[in-house]
């Protein structure tokens, strides 16, 4: 069964509940600096003056608007849920370049073939029980060589844990999900014809909690997503972002953080022939 099946009612009701202001911009763009380096790292390899961008599963599309803040791109974003974009065109106050929204499923985009030089997604794949329709799409609208990066939930950790646990009762605001592993990247490429070219892991789970704490109840929402947050929140906010780089800096982090991090990023390019 397919995600649009079973769960489109779970995420139209959480989209239609769920705050989505300058609060959410913040922390979001804040928690996936290190997905956002991963995306730009393997933008600068496409052949491409200005290239074209597609983010499946788009939901808020903070992560194409900010990726249009950052690189000279032409960006797309699709998902299935018409709620989802009336909160993504509605956070466009926040960004000074435009995205094509558009409503469509993964498993069937409406998209001519080789049409994209980076495809990605972040907390997509997951919901997916059999995903080999949306892998088959993904590759079909990228170009000969282009690159598909792919962020989600990683196995090995605690998160994933209480995840499971919460899915298992069926208390999971967001319906049924797996958790990845490095192998499990490995085999993706095998199955649907890619070359996997980096795998690493991201995101803290301690740490993303501590940044949810510190800026859930925040009272007014910052008028944008660089603007520092004021009194000791800031002050934490900018320790959660020290400890970060620290972590990241270390030289065998990248090694292992795919084994322990809240998240896992697999980039995968497709052949040029």
């Amino acid at each position: 069964m397919t995600l649009y099946q079973a769960d489109q009612q779970i995420f139209d009701r959480y989209w239609a509940t769920e705050r989505k202001d300058g609060r959410l911009v913040y922390r979001q763009i804040s928690r996936n600096q290190r997905y956002y380096r991963t995306l730009m790292k393997w933008l600068n390899t496409v052949d491409s003056n200005k290239p074209c961008t597609l983010e499946i599963g788009c939901g808020t599309a903070i992560d194409s608007y900010y990726l249009a803040e950052i690189a000279e791109v032409e960006p797309f974003g699709v998902d299935l849920s018409e709620e989802a974009l009336r909160h993504a065109r509605s956070l466009q106050r926040f960004f000074r370049c435009p995205v094509t929204l558009i409503q469509g499923n993964a498993e069937r985009l409406g998209f001519a073939d080789c049409t994209f030089d980076l495809v990605f997604s972040s907390g997509v794949l997951e919901h997916f029980r059999d995903p080999a329709q949306v892998m088959l799409e993904q590759r079909r609208v990228l170009k000969r060589n282009g690159v598909l990066v792919i962020h989600v939930p990683q196995k090995y950790n605690l998160y994933a844990l209480y995840a499971n646990l919460k899915i298992k009762r069926g208390t999971w605001p967001w319906g049924w999900e797996r958790q990845y592993s490095a192998d499990n990247m490995r085999k993706l490429a095998e199955q649907f014809g890619f070359e996997l070219v980096e795998v690493v892991g991201c995101n803290s789970a301690l740490l993303e909690l501590l940044r949810w704490i510190n800026t859930k109840d925040l009272a007014t929402e910052p008028k944008c997503y660089h603007a520092p947050l004021p009194g000791l929140r800031g002050l934490i906010d900018k320790g959660i972002g020290w400890c970060e780089n620290l972590l990241h800096g270390l030289p065998t982090y990248d090694r292992i953080s795919r084994f322990v991090s809240m998240m896992i990023i697999g980039v995968y390019r497709k052949p040029s022939q």
